[in-house]
């Protein structure tokens, strides 16, 4: 474990990188952060034991940014808090290593934010970097507890402001307030989760302390996506972490109201889940280890809401 850290004062925008072996993407990524304005926001970089030279490259080429390495995978969630803790900027942008902003993004916000103080989670347009089709306008739950990046896959046209369920981790700007009120422990996002749907966990948590979240498509931002791991570890990740999310935050009157929606579709995606990944295994098994500490987390959502 080593960190590099060059910075003093609060900033008013810190943003947290997380990364693993994506070198390529973060020598476009970090240029369109320091490029963003002349007052560039403050930029955490974690790294999470990558082996293709970012070491090496993040401290000779920024030497002035935080950089804290670790020695292993830890996970996004994991290298986020850690990111959070080291950083000092009022709001917080998590963003991913293959993430590129446009110049405007920061003054952007810097207006939004002071024309509603009452908002803690903000969502820009993220396209993918072709330039016309969206990768998120936010996070969406549907009646089946299907967990969807809202408007994936579809054409950018006319786009207006609204309010979200919360902001898609890739590029997602949050009030410190609200991450030091929603925090588990010493745990902003969830570290059980790893990777995948730790964003929603933590809008989750923020919408019932009454946090809001708005997307707000006047500035846009660039995610090539699913960069990293294999589609079947995703998947397993994605199947196991979607049950701890719903033991750790639905409520049991709402679930059933929406049973007649969920049991068809859980019922098929769990056989093909269990037939065709082969971390099927390791994925049913997790979920039952990881029931009791989901359990724990919920009563003390519950006890401090």
């Amino acid at each position: 474990m080593s960190e590099l850290r060059i910075s003093e004062g609060t900033s008013f925008f810190s943003v947290v990188i997380p990364v693993y072996n994506s070198l390529y993407y973060l020598k476009k990524s970090i240029p369109s952060v320091l490029d963003s304005e002349a007052d560039s926001p403050e930029l955490v970089v974690v790294d999470n034991g990558s082996t293709d030279g970012t070491d090496r490259w993040v401290r000779e080429t920024y030497p002035s940014i935080i950089y804290h390495r670790f020695g292993n995978n830890r996970g996004f969630s994991r290298a986020v808090n850690e990111g959070i803790k080291l950083a000092s900027g009022k709001y917080i942008l998590v963003m991913n290593a293959d993430v590129l902003l446009e110049k405007n993004f920061f003054s952007f916000f810097r207006q939004k934010i002071a024309e509603a103080p009452q908002v803690g989670m903000w969502q820009p347009l993220v396209l993918y970097p072709e330039g016309n089709l969206i990768y998120s306008r936010g996070l969406y739950i549907s009646h089946a507890r299907r967990f969807y990046n809202l408007g994936e896959g579809e054409i950018c046209g006319e786009e207006s402001e609204r309010e979200i369920f919360g902001p898609a981790g890739c590029c997602a700007l949050y009030k410190r307030e609200l991450l030091e009120e929603v925090k588990i422990g010493e745990e902003y996002f969830d570290e059980d989760f790893f990777f995948l749907l730790e964003d929603f966990d933590l809008a989750w948590r923020a919408r019932k302390k009454g946090w809001k979240a708005v997307y707000y498509p006047g500035v846009r931002a660039y995610h090539w996506g699913r960069v990293t791991f294999s589609s079947f570890f995703r998947q397993y990740l994605s199947f196991r972490n979607r049950y701890l999310l719903l033991v750790k935050n639905e409520k049991l009157a709402r679930f059933l109201k929406d049973l007649p929606a969920w049991l068809p579709y859980e019922l098929f995606r769990g056989a093909f889940f269990l037939f065709y990944n082969p971390y099927s295994v390791k994925a049913c098994r997790e979920v039952i280890q990881l029931l009791p500490r989901m359990r724990k987390k919920r009563e003390w959502i519950e006890k401090y809401q």
